[in-house]
Formats: structure tokens, sequence, C-alpha cells
């Protein structure tokens, strides 16, 4: 095969042995899943079409565990419900460069094949580090472009790391590998109307990125074969998604030595990762002037052009949906300033007055000279105090360690009134994945109901 993308990362892929992954890289790998299988933990009752089509079309035969409930579906009915449940509170891990929640397709794709193949927690670790790898890679230069065009990058970039981690733990080769990959680029799917009309399709993204890449990594076990230049070719994946053919397979030359998974960010919040930290700000400065409702003016929230008119961002209202309030700037910054945090639950306050009230005295603001994931806050009192904050989304409080992230996935299991100890099940068995003989003790705490 020629030098191609495909080929390339085919090659990473099924090279990829966790004796030459750096003991940082799968530290923070397991601090991803732990914040991922959390976050899931937290939205079992959330979710709930995603979960009904697949118990009810997507049953036979009975391969893989339903996070939702424990039920037996297919490993396709599995990966899809299980994708879904872990974007239904969009606080899944998000990647900066891609603008994408990578984990919510590639962990849920991964964690069906393990269970199906039989895979160790080795296996697992390495199918889980080379699909947050290969997603990354694929989208990190394009995602602009194919958002201008109107496509939600999440599900368009994330059906290539469940491919890829599929491939992996299905231990195809090489051919296959690529094979699958191509197809991978042929199922890249989801639009981005639905943020700005808020509606809740965005809750099946991942679970159609995720589903698919099974799909294209078991088409091409049985045969099934790709187009080498699916991706850089004229009437390829670029060409069709980005309006831009132009890839040096160059890029690849540091895949393996330079890792895409560090520019992984947690959210702590349950909105859209582009009100992290703004919203995070005025919370911090509502806290430390011991803000009154009555003693705010007006709020503003300045942002890069590209996430200023992001769909759904500047929303004043008025709100009907989930899917309107999580991502709209105005929303989470009244919530923030009236509750002095978000939680999920305060996202479904649609005509609570006192928050719509707060949202029409926030503005937004597309600032070109701001760089993508930063954002500056300025809150003006009643008496005529400009109050201010800066930051970026990546700085060192969204990428904590693996013992941060335990206590986060203990405080949603007491939100959400989750069982405590299927928080520490979980916990102990991310923190023992490498020499689990199997999947097992990462089900454990979604089974018996």
């Amino acid at each position: 095969m020629s030098k191609n993308i495909i080929g390339e990362i085919a090659d990473f892929v099924c090279n990829l042995h966790i004796s030459r992954i750096p003991a940082d890289i799968v530290d923070y790998a397991k601090t991803c899943l732990l914040h991922n299988l959390g976050v899931t933990l937290a939205a079992r009752d959330v979710e709930a079409y995603p979960q009904k089509y697949a118990a009810r079309w997507l049953v036979a035969p009975e391969e893989a565990t339903s996070l939702m409930d424990g039920r037996r579906l297919s490993g396709e009915g599995a990966v899809f419900a299980n994708a879904a449940l872990m974007h239904a509170r969009t606080q899944d891990d998000y990647h900066v460069p891609t603008s994408s929640h990578l984990g919510a397709s590639v962990v849920p794709a991964i964690l069906a094949v393990a269970e199906i193949e039989g895979s160790t927690g080795r296996e697992f670790l390495e199918a889980l580090v080379a699909g947050y790898e290969v997603a990354a890679r694929v989208g990190r230069d394009h995602d602009h472009l194919s958002t201008a065009r109107g496509f939600r990058p999440t599900s368009t970039y994330g059906v290539f790391g469940s491919a890829a981690g599929c491939a992996r733990q299905m231990k195809l080769p090489r051919a296959e590998t690529a094979n699958a990959l191509g197809f991978a680029a042929h199922f890249a799917c989801g639009l981005a109307q639905t943020w700005a009309e808020g509606t809740p399709e965005w809750r099946i993204h991942t679970a159609l990125s995720a589903r698919n890449g099974l799909v294209a990594a078991r088409l091409s076990a049985t045969g099934g074969a790709s187009a080498p230049h699916i991706l850089e070719g004229v009437s390829g994946f670029y060409k069709a998604f980005a309006g831009n053919a132009e890839y040096d397979v160059a890029h690849l030359r540091d895949l393996g030595s330079v890792w895409e998974i560090m520019n992984v960010t947690t959210k702590r919040l349950p909105i859209c990762a582009i009100l992290q930290t703004p919203t995070r700000n005025i919370i911090e400065l509502s806290r430390r002037h011991d803000l009154a409702a009555d003693r705010i003016a007006s709020v503003r929230i300045e942002l890069s052009q590209f996430e200023a008119t992001y769909p759904g961002i500047d929303n004043k209202g008025p709100y009907h949906a989930h899917s309107a309030t999580l991502m709209s700037a105005q929303y989470c910054a009244a919530v923030a300033l009236l509750d002095g945090t978000v939680t999920f639950p305060a996202l479904m306050r649609f005509g609570d007055e006192r928050i719509g009230d707060m949202a029409r005295r926030v503005d937004v603001a597309a600032n070109p000279d701001m760089a993508v994931q930063a954002s500056s806050v300025a809150i003006t009192t009643t008496d005529g105090r400009i109050l201010t904050a800066e930051g970026r989304f990546e700085d060192g409080s969204n990428k904590p360690d693996l013992a941060a992230t335990a206590a986060l996935v203990r405080d949603l299991a007491e939100e959400m009134g989750e069982d405590p100890g299927r928080a520490r099940v979980l916990i102990d068995a991310v923190a023992e994945l490498e020499t689990a003989p199997d999947v097992g003790a990462l089900l454990a705490p979604f089974v018996d109901r």
C-alpha cells in the first residue's frame, strides 16, 4: 500500500503496545476513562429514547452490557445505548483541538468489544489510547473548516477513534485496520443545527459515531475493503467535510511520541465546553464579592469569534429544552449567579422567571483577537463597579489527576442519588485496570440495578 494517511494511522494502531506508552499518558487515559464512566453512572435517570431504541431493535445476539440497567444487548446495541448515555449530561471529556467529545465515541465502543473479545485490562488501555490518538489526528487540523460547513466535530471525527479502538481489540491485521478506518470515513455524521434550534438529536451523535466505528471494524473483519486515499483523495473525506483536501502525511511523523490525549480536558460542570471557564469565573466572582442578584446590572462574556458564534451559545431565551440551556451562555451565567453553581437539575428550570430575568442582563461578544478556549467576563454592579476575570479552558484545573476525578465521581453520584458504593467500585476498577484479567470490574457498578 502506498503512503497515505489511513495506512500510516493503521501502522500506529497495530504497533501500539502499553510498554511504548509513557506512564503519565496511561495515567491520564485512566483519568479520562474514570471521568466518562462516572458521568455515565450519574446519567442513568437522564437518558431514555436511545436506550429504548436499542432495547427494542438491537438486542440479538446478546453480546454486551447496557450501562443503563445491566441488560444484555447486541454489540451494536450496547455501543449505541451506552454512548448516548455517556453523552447525556454533556459532561463527558472534551478534546480541545478538535472541539470534540472523543471519549463518548471511543469508550463505549471498546468497552463492548472488550467484553465480547475477552480483552484484558491492558489490552483495553491500548485500544483506549489508540482511539483517542486516531480521532484527534484525523480531526485536529480540520474541525473549524468542517464546523463552518454545519458538521458537528464530535460525531464527524469520533467515528475514527471508535473504529481504531475496535480494530485494535479485535486484533485486526494492518490491512484490515486500514479498511476499518476507511469505512469510518463513510460513516462520519452529525449536524450542528441541533444547537441552533435547541433540539435533542445531539444525544445520538456519539451513539452513531461509536456504533459506526464498530460496524466499520466488523465490515473489514468480514472482507470489506475501502479506498486507501479516502481521507486526502480528490473526492475524499476532507474535501467533502472540510472543503480542503490538503493534508501532508508528514504531519503523522510524531504519532506515538506526541500524545493528543493530553489535549483532552474534563468538565466539572454539565454544560458546553465553551462555557466552562466563563461560567466558573462568574461563580468565583460572585462568591468572592458576595453578589446578590439585585446588585447585578449586567454581565459581558467575551469569547473567540468561533465560539461566540457557535450555534446555541448566544441565546437569551425563552428556553424550552435542556438542549438549549446547556449551550446558552446567558442561561448558564444566570444559574451560576443565582445558585452559586450549575447542576444538571438546574438546567431543567425552563420557566424560572428569575433565571430568565438574569439571562436578559447577559451579553455575549465576539473578540476576533481572542484565542479559541480563552474567555473574559465582566460583571457590572448596580453601584458602578466592574468585576473582571479571564481564563482558558485547558488550564490545569480542567486536567485533574485520578484522585481529583474520583472525588468528582463521588460528588456526581451523590448529586444524582446514585448508590455511593457503585462509585467506589468504579474508582477501584479503573485504578487497577492494568492488571485486570478482563473488563468485568468496570461493568460491575452498572449491573443489578
